[in-house]
């Protein structure tokens, strides 16, 4: 049994590091709490059960990302940029962005009611046996999609101008705009890659589980664990982060009942943010000098 909670926390650690690799992209370019992540998230989840089986699963989830993508270039090149403009602070873009979550929250709920539905129509099988565990077909999919397009996201930061720009505006974003970086325009591809990611384990998620108008929050709730754990300055540790949040939240119910799952998980983000605020991999914080 221990075994095969393991795997299954891979799988799912997997999903959720890719989460944490999409909330830490946005926040470095951003530098906000953007609860609009959540949003993106069920965006593309509810968008692939309106297409699907009308057009084939693939380009079902290759629109609702897209369209979870388009949705932050939107928010973040329209109402962000334009409270930045008038002086806003971090608290306000947060508080906006919580707005526009519960707004389409209540939308998704007017439309499509509370009911859980269900998106997958394949039947459920028990799965390849694999070292004494058991591993359906669509959990490999979840294991490689998230892992692909992790590593993928990270080759991109690494080696690209663009992620070099990310970097710099992460890092000072007075600094990069003088040395002729075009901060906005980092901002807004940032917000698109973050919600693009947070869109795909959206769509991986619904099919898995299921999709419930309020399934954003606990996407962002995820999110924001795995970089609590792995480091919000370090995109590569807010994925170590999600994979080891998935591992304990899985060999967690070997012990504990599935009721105390949340606990556990709070109680280790109340942990790190005592002990080590900056995370496992993260940078060690700067205390503010006057």
């Amino acid at each position: 049994m221990l075994i095969q909670l393991a795997a299954n926390g891979l799988v799912a650690g997997a999903v959720i590091g890719l989460l944490g690799c999409g909330f830490s992209v946005m926040y470095s370019g951003c530098r906000c709490f953007a609860f609009s992540f959540g949003t993106a998230f069920t965006l593309a989840a509810y968008t692939v059960h309106v297409a699907y089986p009308s057009v084939p699963l693939v380009a079902a989830a290759v629109l609702g990302t897209l369209l979870g993508a388009a949705l932050g270039i939107l928010l973040e090149a329209g109402l962000f940029t334009l409270l930045r403009r008038r002086g806003s602070g971090p608290m306000v873009l947060m508080l906006a962005s919580i707005g526009v979550y519960v707004v389409f929250q209540n939308l998704v709920s007017l439309i499509f009611t509370d009911a859980t539905l269900a998106t997958r129509d394949w039947p459920t099988t028990i799965g390849y046996e694999v070292l004494g565990t058991r591993i359906t077909g669509f959990q490999y999919v979840m294991l490689g999609v998230s892992s692909a397009v992790a590593c993928c996201t990270l080759l991109v930061l690494r080696l690209s101008p663009w992620g070099q720009r990310l970097r710099a505006v992460a890092s000072d974003p007075e600094l990069a705009a003088v040395a002729g970086i075009h901060v906005s325009r980092v901002r807004v591809a940032a917000a698109g890659l973050g919600s693009g990611l947070a869109a795909i384990a959206g769509v991986l998620v619904s099919l898995d589980t299921g999709l419930v108008p309020s399934m954003g929050f606990q996407g962002l709730l995820w999110a924001i664990l795995a970089c609590v754990i792995g480091g919000l300055n370090r995109i590569p540790g807010a994925i170590a982060g999600g994979v080891i949040l998935g591992l304990v939240n899985q060999l967690g119910v070997w012990k504990i009942g599935t009721q105390w799952q949340d606990t556990v998980l709070f109680a280790i983000m109340i942990g790190f943010l005592l002990i080590r605020p900056q995370g496992l991999f993260g940078l060690p914080l700067q205390k503010a000098t006057v």
